[in-house]
């Protein structure tokens, strides 16, 4: 820090002194990036000399301020883009090799849950004459493979829900990204530009899985079902009551 000392006391006369930039500019270490105007005073050879002291990516003055290695950041979120772009288009080869086996899925599911529904109201409700002692074995058998078709449709829902709430988180934290940028030098720049693109990208490119374009695969999809379950329910308690 000795060096820094005494080049700090040359900055200091070469202001008072009122001589030109150039001069200083062949005299300086390269290793302290440093622009001087000729003819400041004193006091701003104090400042400058303070703000030495501070480092060369800690100078609060925009006009002495030496740009700091951001680029390194706005290709890093290049990265970022490209991947996020990778992932979509994997999705979407995804949703389009397995949107009709997922839909037979769900319709499989959703029916032989109804079916075992409907053999357990049968049972308990006594419509079909079965002995105590087998009527309590198969509703224990009925109620088990309900349970099977609801955890077979809520897994997968439930990670179509998940893969896509993901996603949406994606927009949040780039605006968190930008906020801390000030735009002063043009590595800011590239950045806010690099993440305002990686913004409108996920604005117009959201991941979503469908079963065969029918519907999207979501958790509201067994919001649906148990609609429509419900519906089933009451329409058959009604039926039944009245033969």
């Amino acid at each position: 820090m000795s060096c820094i000392s005494d080049w700090e006391v040359v900055i200091a006369e070469q202001l008072t002194a009122g001589k030109a930039g150039e001069d200083l500019h062949e005299k300086r270490p390269p290793s302290i990036p440093l622009t001087v105007a000729p003819g400041a005073s004193a006091v701003r050879a104090a400042s400058i000399t303070a703000q030495i002291r501070a480092g060369p990516c800690e100078v609060k003055d925009v006009s002495q301020r030496t740009p700091c290695p951001h680029s390194g950041d706005a290709r890093a979120v290049r990265s970022l883009r490209e991947a996020h772009d990778a992932l979509l288009d994997a999705a979407a080869l995804v949703d389009q090799a397995y949107g009709l086996p997922l839909l037979g899925s769900l319709a499989a599911n959703f029916v032989h849950f109804i079916s075992a529904l409907n053999l357990m109201l049968a049972v308990k409700l006594r419509y079909q004459v079965i002995s105590h002692g087998h009527a309590d074995l198969l509703i224990l058998i009925s109620s088990c493979w309900a349970l099977l078709h609801v955890i077979c449709v809520l897994a997968v829902t439930g990670v179509s829900s998940a893969a896509a709430a993901e996603t949406r988180q994606i927009p949040r934290l780039v605006h968190k990204a930008l906020l801390p940028i000030t735009d002063v030098g043009t590595s800011d720049a590239q950045l806010r530009e690099q993440l305002q693109l990686f913004s409108q990208q996920v604005m117009h490119q959201r991941l979503c899985f469908t079963a065969w374009g029918f519907f999207t695969i979501d958790l509201t999809i067994v919001l649906s079902m148990v609609g429509a379950v419900t519906t089933y329910l009451v329409i058959y308690l009604q039926f039944s009551a009245t033969h």
